[in-house]
């Protein structure tokens, strides 16, 4: 899953003034409050936007928190002590299948003073842990009470461990279930 978002309550470490598609993103999700202000009246560095990733597990159900990781799009210096703002998060499909939002566990640092600086990790990629509620089922969940094939494929391809799978199965079955279709398919 992915999502296009913004990360607030930065010490000035957001994205500058430069930073065009900052200033709108943040103008329109201030006007979706009800507060209406254009690009040229807002100043702020404590402001990013981000990019939000997810995986959604084949078994997610709505309800369930997964993690998400986050990462500046601009040109923040620091996602440090930031929150992430309600982002959608869309599967290839453009559909949603979770929101994300929360405070930012970032595992870097970025410190300059006196012409001195200093970086440890990457202090613009953070993550929120179970930061994201799944709001819609994974349409390629397994349901394997509707199931009527399971194919199982071997991750190094060999046709005596597939013939061996196959046996164990149906010995362990007490019916003939289970085919060594070729060497990497059971």
């Amino acid at each position: 899953l992915t999502g296009y978002g913004l990360v607030t309550g930065l010490q000035r470490t957001g994205d500058t003034m430069r930073n065009e598609a900052t200033i709108q993103s943040l103008s329109k999700r201030l006007q979706g409050l009800g507060v209406t202000l254009t690009p040229a009246q807002i100043r702020s560095r404590n402001v990013a936007i981000v990019m939000v990733t997810a995986t959604l597990p084949s078994s997610a159900r709505p309800g369930q928190k997964i993690d998400v990781v986050v990462s500046s799009a601009g040109d923040a210096i620091s996602l440090l002590g930031g929150v992430l703002q309600m982002t959608p998060m869309l599967a290839p499909n453009g559909q949603a299948y979770a929101l994300a939002q929360g405070p930012l566990a970032v595992g870097g640092f970025s410190v300059e003073a006196g012409g001195t600086a200093s970086q440890n990790n990457h202090a613009t990629v953070g993550q929120v842990p179970l930061g994201a509620t799944v709001e819609k089922e994974n349409p390629n969940r397994l349901d394997l009470l509707q199931m009527k094939q399971l194919d199982l494929l071997l991750r190094y391809p060999d046709f005596t461990t597939a013939k061996r799978m196959a046996d164990a199965i149906n010995a362990a079955t007490g019916d003939e279930i289970a085919v060594a279709v070729d060497a990497s398919a059971i």
